[in-house]
Order: structure tokens, then sequence, then C-alpha cells
């Protein structure tokens, strides 16, 4: 079985291996920030101090796949973004990478966590639909940048007057690129696999139907004769208020008027 090819020509990524357990996926998070425009001016006495600013409120965040890298390419950033993390002495590396990823993605804003998060779960619904194998997605890379336009970025200019505030200019469209791993972390051999629940499942549903067959058959008795009962009164109140037939008389002729 093959994948269908997009409108562009491009087929979807396919394992068709056993032992290819882990998957690596490229995206990018634009976040655009709401416009803001100068509506009027604040004046006093015909001076004007200052502005009154309207929020246009059309801010988004776009979540767009980043198809041009194969899965050696990503695994192998995974790694670097591991090795070029600068910890203290005695402490491991890989942990201390994962426990800051984990503090910053918990510090981004509330519209990118939440298109976040929406992502991850949409890939694990999707890449858990076979009741033998369980997979999880994560998080592994992410690097915050800004949108490009020219070769080079613009010279941003610091908000401060103050020498010892450092804080520059924020970019007009930030970007944060995002590497997600999709790793099988559970399989089963029993026949069928894992058995599915939901909130209204009962898992006792066979022994409870098997102790109360005899109540639930005397039930079914009881409104059959029911059921017989207000049948025959539906009968006899049709039959009691249908109509009488109208029995048609010919007319007499009336005799003649005497003047």
């Amino acid at each position: 079985m093959q994948s269908i090819p997009d409108v562009v020509g491009r087929k979807m990524m396919t394992f068709d291996d056993v032992l290819t357990t882990t998957a690596y996926e490229a995206w990018e998070l634009v976040c655009i920030e709401d416009r803001h425009t100068r509506q009027s001016w604040k004046s006093f006495c015909g001076l004007n101090f200052g502005s009154r600013w309207l929020n246009h409120n059309d801010g988004c965040v776009l979540v767009n796949p980043m198809v041009s890298y194969d899965q050696g390419e990503l695994a192998d950033m995974h790694e670097d973004a591991i090795r070029g993390y600068k910890v203290k002495t005695g402490v491991d590396q890989e942990e201390a990478y994962s426990q800051d990823l984990a503090n910053r993605a918990y510090n981004l804003p509330s519209d990118l966590y939440d298109k976040l998060q929406h992502l991850l779960d949409d890939k694990t619904i999707a890449t858990n639909r076979n009741p033998h194998r369980h997979r999880e997605w994560r998080v592994v890379v992410l690097q915050p940048g800004e949108f490009r336009m020219t070769e080079l970025l613009p010279e941003r200019k610091r908000t401060s007057i103050f020498p010892w505030n450092k804080t520059k200019q924020p970019p007009a469209v930030c970007t944060y690129f995002v590497v997600l791993r999709g790793q099988e972390i559970k399989s089963t051999k029993e026949d069928g696999g894992w058995k599915a629940h939901n909130r209204h499942s009962n898992p006792w549903w066979k022994f409870d139907n098997r102790e109360t067959k005899e109540e639930r058959e005397q039930h079914k008795d009881i409104m059959k004769k029911i059921d017989k009962v207000h049948d025959r009164r539906r009968r006899r109140h049709h039959h009691q208020s249908r109509p009488r037939p109208v029995s048609h008389v010919p007319s007499q002729p009336r005799p003649p008027m005497i003047r």
C-alpha cells in the first residue's frame, strides 16, 4: 500500500518496517501579533500629548509542516542540541537539556502553547489506531526565531536608554522551529490487541446480562401485556368515536301555496 501524493506530488512519510519505532517531524510555529493602529490623539487645552490606539484583534498562530528535512538530519539536530547544551560539572547533560526544554515550553505564550499541545494531541490520536501498539509524541527541539524576508536580520535598537538594560526591540513576526519525536513505547501480543473503553462502557456487561436475564424477561412480558391492554383500548376508542352514517331520505315536494 502506498500513500496518495498531494497536489504538488509529495507523498506522506511511511514506515513499513516493524523495527522502525521512532519518527521525527519538523514544524514551524508563526506568531502574528494583533495590529494596533493610532485612532486619535489625547489632547489637553489643544495640546496633543498621547495617542489612543485601536486593537484590531486579528492576530493568529500558524502551524506549518517543514518537509525539507530527512529523518537522519532531524535526529542529528536533536543530538546536537543535547551536546551543545552547557551544564555544570557532575550533572547529566541529557537530563539537564530535557529539563530546560520543558521550562522553555512551559513559558511559551498561551496561544503558542495551546497550538503546540493540539498538534501533539492530533499526532497521538493519528498514530494510535493500532490496538497492538502504543506510540507517544514529544517535543525534542524548540528554537525561537523570526520571520526573515531579507538575507540579514535587521539591527534592532535597544528599548532603554540605560546601559545596563540590553533589551532590544522584539521581532515583527516571531517564529519557533519545533522538532517532534514519535516513539513506540509499548506493544502487546494479546489476541485482538488492547480492548477499548469509553466513559459509557461497562466491562461487566456479559455478567450483568447473564445475572439479570430472568428479571429482564419478566420485564419484557409485563411490557407486552401493557401494550396489549393499550392496543385494545385504542381499538375500542376508535370504534366508539367513529361517526354514524347519515341516512339519505329523499325530500318530498312541497305543496303549492294558496293565495
